[in-house]
């Protein structure tokens, strides 16, 4: 039997990603092959609830909160590759994220078991916490016209996920150490469908790019949604956008709630 520990994690990271943009088939135009790639920096803000099982006693939990921090203080590593095909109508994509985030001011806000416990004073507790994000799926183009263009998508999401909880408290803590740790690993592995498109906005060369996805499998649900602000140019396109990605599992599993959202300024290269 354990102690079961739920940690609140609240943080901050910026990192150079690749968002599910694409060139649309309005603007190709062609039945050869086309590719793209977009490169592009995501201030991500982590955030959600996840429960930790540690050695000795039984039903107890405890709250850990992460505060938030600057850009890149608490962001240890990053990778990141995104890539797409296009043939006509016809197409698939493919996008891979990994992050190594953690953070040295995280707070055990209480503990609860089966004695009612509270937390003594928390002198020092360290989360972390690495994910590889992949996305594999294909997509076909319903709307094609100068002003619009709409893509519908299936695929699957996998979610990879590593976290530790190092834990140090002044003061009694029943059958729980004083100091400790704990890590845990899960396996997300989702089915998927959405749409994606953009507007063009007027004659000009502004356009709204949009994302929607919705999924389940391993995850009670994971969505994920982006919508912006584009501008076309004739090597691609430039963007800001908001992305979001939610996972939630049900209750006393390692994710609930847990959400990676932020801004990203993008540029979409083709050839």
């Amino acid at each position: 039997m354990g102690y079961l520990i739920r940690i609140k994690i609240i943080g901050s990271a910026c990192a150079l990603l690749t968002p599910l943009t694409y060139a649309s088939a309005s603007e190709t135009g062609s039945e050869a092959w086309e590719f793209s790639v977009t490169p592009y920096l995501w201030g991500a803000t982590i955030s959600g609830d996840s429960s930790f099982q540690v050695p000795r006693g039984s039903s107890n939990s405890a709250d850990v909160k992460v505060r938030p921090s600057d850009y890149l203080s608490s962001l240890d590593f990053a990778v990141m590759f995104s890539a797409e095909a296009r043939k006509g109508r016809w197409g698939v994509l493919t996008d891979i994220v990994y992050l190594d985030v953690s953070a040295d001011d995280s707070k055990v806000k209480a503990i609860n078991g089966p004695l009612g416990r509270s937390i003594p004073i928390d002198t020092g507790t360290k989360t972390e916490f690495s994910g590889l994000i992949w996305q594999l799926g294909g997509f076909y183009n319903v709307i094609n016209t100068s002003n619009a263009s709409l893509d519908i998508l299936a695929g699957f999401r996998y979610f990879k996920v590593k976290a530790s909880l190092d834990w140090e408290f002044n003061g009694p803590t029943g059958h729980l150490a004083r100091s400790g740790s704990s890590t845990q690993n899960k396996d997300l592995l989702d089915g998927i469908i959405g749409v994606r498109g953009r507007y063009r906005l007027g004659d000009g060369k502004w356009f709204i790019p949009y994302y929607l996805d919705v999924g389940t499998g391993s995850s009670s649900l994971t969505w994920q949604g982006l919508v912006g602000l584009g501008y076309a140019m004739g090597w691609g396109d430039v963007q800001l956008s908001y992305r979001h990605i939610y996972y939630d599992q049900k209750n006393n599993k390692l994710m609930q709630n847990f959400s990676f959202s932020g801004p990203t300024l993008s540029a979409t290269f083709r050839f």
